[in-house]
């Protein structure tokens, strides 16, 4: 199992959105089936819905990895899959789960504890696992990127945000691990120069154009998600690409 961690340098860069375009063009690249590729989501995101995921499981429930942890199952033998991916996900299953059971007591904020965590990540079914770090919070980041293998850092570049990860961003400058720059949302407007001052002159990022936000909006108004929308898949290939092969899968 390689495991491969998506991890945004400031909130709403992006890696939840990168983490499923990647498992998608990986599966489409090598033609996996659905049991090789792994996307599981460690933080308090809302990939369920921005996927539409709950139009995948129509006839059965998407299977909870949370629930899983908690006594209801075994993690490896997770299969939801769809368009060649192993889906695990937090679902709005969980959430009310969560809330009926008392999440300011039991499950603080929805968030996994780290020996879970742990556990959760040498459970994972497949050869390879892009792991979603969304909003996970900076002690364990740090910690659970120890069990990592390589480290995909997506940056925006607006300069707020840059700022706001500015700290992030040279921790993962030490981490003595692969790491693949990435930066999201670029357009040819924005100069480049302030941008590779904070990454090093070394560091030679991928650039991934910006999405239209009309098109994820009619998308997810149609019930369908970004990765099964051609458009967007077109538009970010050549990036996606990109980044499979400098990860060398």
């Amino acid at each position: 199992m390689k495991r491969i961690g998506i991890v945004p340098v400031s909130k709403g860069a992006g890696a939840g959105f990168i983490t499923a375009m990647l498992a998608t063009e990986l599966a489409a690249i090598t033609g996996a089936g659905g049991e090789e590729i792994t996307v599981v989501e460690l933080g308090r995101g809302n990939l369920f819905d921005q996927l539409c995921a709950d139009r995948w499981f129509r006839v059965r429930q998407m299977v909870s990895y949370w629930n899983c942890l908690h006594g209801e199952g075994y993690v490896e033998r997770i299969m939801n899959p769809r368009c060649g991916v192993n889906w695990l996900l937090r679902t709005p299953d969980d959430r009310s789960k969560a809330e009926a059971d008392g999440a300011e007591q039991h499950w603080p904020e929805f968030v996994l504890e780290r020996g879970r965590a742990v556990k959760l990540l040498y459970s994972l079914p497949g050869d390879v696992a892009f792991v979603d770090f969304s909003s996970v919070d900076e002690g364990d980041l740090l910690y659970l990127l120890e069990d990592m293998d390589q480290i995909v850092a997506v940056v925006d570049p607006m300069p707020s945000k840059l700022l706001e990860g500015y700290e992030m961003i040279h921790r993962l400058k030490l981490w003595k691990k692969p790491v693949v720059w990435t930066v999201n949302r670029w357009t040819d407007e924005i100069s480049g120069k302030d941008l590779r001052k904070i990454l090093g002159p070394d560091r030679h990022a991928v650039m991934l154009p910006e999405v239209p936000r009309g098109i994820l909006y009619q998308g997810e108004y149609a019930g369908v998600g970004f990765m099964e929308q051609q458009k967007i898949r077109r538009l970010m290939a050549p990036g996606m690409e990109e980044i499979i092969k400098r990860l060398k899968l």
